[in-house]
């Protein structure tokens, strides 16, 4: 696991299957920022509710996952294996042949606005392209500070009178 965390968490099955239909998963560099953007997105993809934009087999996945980890980075990962555990330790995660072609990352969108209606509206109508993830949403001007900074997000698309803190208070910082 790239962050040590289950995406979904519960004790409850049916609660727990409610997560994985309707909540979207935590992004991977919020809990290891350190994370490639590269490995978020191939992530993210496995991850998706969606199963058109999920991979399509194994190989689009391991050729994803080939592409956003560098060499030197898989080779770092394989030594850093507990050999005890496991009788495969001289096969890294990812192997290291074949060659594959991805198109290019989808655009990271983070969306500020108070009316939710209209923020959830837009998050679907964006989830529908493969070339648009939106990466977090932000009720506030606040919220929509500390998600940006902390996400670095391609697009944002801000409201510009909100609570807290106006768009347009916002766009200086």
């Amino acid at each position: 696991m790239a962050t040590g965390q289950l995406p979904f968490q519960s004790d409850d099955i049916p609660a727990l299957l409610m997560q994985h239909v309707r909540q979207q998963p935590p992004l991977p560099r919020s809990l290891v920022p350190e994370l490639p953007m590269s490995l978020e997105t191939v992530i993210l993809k496995a991850l998706e509710k969606n199963p058109s934009r999920r991979f399509q087999s194994g190989e689009a996945m391991a050729a994803a996952l080939r592409a956003a980890v560098p060499t030197a980075e898989i080779g770092r990962a394989a030594s850093d294996w507990d050999t005890e555990s496991t009788t495969h330790h001289s096969t890294p995660a990812i192997a290291r042949t074949a060659t594959g072609t991805l198109p290019p990352p989808p655009l990271r969108v983070l969306l500020a606005d108070d009316h939710t209606m209209l923020r959830r509206s837009l998050a679907n109508l964006l989830a529908q392209r493969d070339d648009v993830m939106v990466i977090g949403e932000a009720a506030d001007g606040e919220s929509a500070l500390q998600q940006t900074l902390e996400l670095q997000p391609d697009v944002l698309v801000l409201d510009l009178n909100m609570p807290k803190m106006g768009g347009l208070d916002v766009l200086p910082l």
